[in-house]
């Protein structure tokens, strides 16, 4: 609540207790609080170290991406988005913010490469066809859409 010294005392703390298998989420909240304490800079320093150290972790890789859109620097959230698909290339949410922000940047053309791609890659992943139908939507097509969403709840039933 305002602490931020306090708050990074306590994450040093965590970071030296926590085991090895939650130094990701650990690192994540650093990421966070340096963020939300206007220190974007070493925000993106946590977070590369967080990518090297924990490259099982998706997550890591996400909140990179994350990290660029809410900074506005879209280039760039494409690049660790790319970056985070030649390592979790199975991870369905990777692939849809990287279709999105395709669609930020106006690039219609490369959304719906990505969005192709992505089938081939995941085609379970509810998110991907919720960002299908999202293309759909746009092209006018609510026929396509519709069958997309049905197809997002029948691979993901939870969301």
């Amino acid at each position: 609540m305002g602490n931020t010294k306090a708050a990074r005392k306590l994450l040093q703390r965590a970071l030296g207790a926590a085991p090895r298998k939650m130094r990701a989420a650990v690192l994540l909240e650093c990421s966070r609080l340096e963020e939300y304490d206007g220190h974007t800079e070493a925000a993106r320093l946590i977070l590369r170290k967080a990518r090297k150290e924990t490259k099982h972790e998706w997550r890591v890789f996400l909140e990179s991406v994350l990290l660029e859109i809410r900074a506005n620097n879209i280039a760039q959230a494409i690049a660790q988005a790319e970056e985070a698909l030649r390592i979790h290339t199975g991870t369905g949410r990777l692939w849809a913010v990287l279709i999105h922000l395709h669609w930020l940047r106006r690039d219609e053309a490369a959304q719906l490469r990505v969005f192709k791609e992505a089938l081939q890659e995941v085609p379970k992943s509810g998110e991907v066809w919720c960002e299908g139908a999202r293309i759909a939507l746009r092209r006018g097509n609510p026929v396509d859409a519709r069958r997309f969403l049905q197809f997002a709840i029948q691979f993901t039933p939870q969301y």
